[in-house]
């Protein structure tokens, strides 16, 4: 099978107040089955905010740890339940 996971982090805004910032996250995990190149699982994350103060790396850095908890709790478990 081939794997495919493509996405992307936009930075969001920045309230001056507080130095917060904000980031968002849209992440595509795509499989496909090698021979038949059908595609046998495609799911997509869409707008995971990412929230801290400091900066726009550090909103991002938190979209994606939230985006990697939401693969590890859902996508995975769907992922094994597909006969590969």
């Amino acid at each position: 099978v081939i794997v495919r996971i493509d996405s992307e982090v936009t930075k969001g805004t920045k309230m001056e107040k507080y130095n917060l910032h904000t980031s968002f996250l849209n992440c595509n995990i795509r499989i496909i089955k090698t021979g038949t190149e059908l595609e046998i699982y495609n799911e997509s994350l869409h707008d995971i905010k990412g929230m801290k103060s400091g900066s726009f790396d550090i909103a991002a850095k938190d979209a994606i740890e939230k985006a990697e908890k939401e693969i590890k709790n859902n996508m995975i478990p769907n992922i094994r339940r597909i006969n590969l």
